[in-house]
């Protein structure tokens, strides 16, 4: 902890009103104590005082007690892909979901090493087995998102409508509806 707020305290300028000409402050050095008062030679000096702690230091980490609410588990599913580059070009050949109670694996060689037709497929079981539950993707702002999303789109033709939340130009979020 000391290390922490030594790295903090130097990293933050001092506020004793002074302030260097090229924007960093001077190297720090241990606080000095104030003078203790003279005692006679018979009494027992005091103990020494205990290292100043910077206002700047992180606050301390404690446990959290146990969530006691209602954990829908039921509504939340993990999904994942798994792919490889072939030719030059990035081949999904695997895909599964789990809900916490089913799961379902999709295997490129049961759809005659189309990829495309496989995602489609997990899309449209993952979307008819999980109506209301919120997916978590594994790397969905990235990867899996580029190679799942036109096999999804397509599903316009069914139905389906998309509703996008984008931050820095990366789809983060995405809520499909019928």
């Amino acid at each position: 902890m000391q290390a922490i707020g030594q790295t903090a305290s130097s990293q933050t300028p001092s506020n004793n009103g002074s302030n260097n000409s090229n924007g960093s402050s001077p190297p720090s050095s241990p606080p000095e104590s104030p003078a203790a008062p003279a005692t006679p030679a018979s009494k027992t000096p005091p103990a020494p005082a205990a290292p100043a702690v910077p206002k700047s230091s992180p606050p301390e980490i404690t446990t959290l007690e146990p969530y006691k609410g209602d954990l829908k588990l039921d509504q939340i599913v993990t999904a994942d892909l798994e792919s490889i580059i072939s030719q030059g070009n990035n081949k999904v050949y695997m895909a599964a979901w789990f809900n916490g109670k089913k799961e379902k694996i999709f295997d490129i060689s049961s759809y005659e090493y189309n990829s495309e037709a496989m995602v489609r497929e997990f899309w449209l079981n993952l979307i008819d087995s999980n109506q209301g539950a919120t997916l978590y993707f594994h790397n969905w702002a990235g990867y899996d998102a580029i190679l799942s999303l036109l096999p999804l789109i397509g599903l316009h033709e069914l139905g389906f409508t998309y509703t996008p939340v984008i931050q820095n130009g990366q789809l983060i979020s995405l809520k499909i509806l019928k």
